[in-house]
């Protein structure tokens, strides 16, 4: 499970991409942000034969979130988690005085 970035700033574009290798049948992905399964909302993932990308724009909320792909296909007992958590680098917000 790699990122396309290695310094992540708030409000950009980021890739997760899971992989797998000889696959037979091709493996099904699955992502997950902290444990809870993701669905198609905003996001974006691409999947191909051997591998599946996740496009998402980040947040300061995005910080120390784990992210993780399930690899699972027939020939496999039980699926592959892969895990990475996200290091985000947010701007200070000044307070606004009222």
């Amino acid at each position: 499970l790699t990122i396309n970035k290695v310094d992540i700033e708030e409000y950009q574009a980021v890739t997760l991409t899971c992989s797998s290798l000889n696959g037979n049948p091709p493996p099904q992905y699955t992502w997950y942000r902290n444990g809870t399964l993701l669905t198609s909302l905003n996001e974006q993932v691409i999947t191909t034969g051997n591998s599946s990308s996740y496009t998402f724009n980040v947040t300061r909320f995005d910080n120390q979130i784990k992210y993780e792909c399930q690899i699972w296909n027939q020939a496999l007992a039980s699926p592959f988690r892969l895990e990475q958590y996200l290091h985000v680098k947010c701007k200070h917000r000044r307070k606004t005085r009222q």
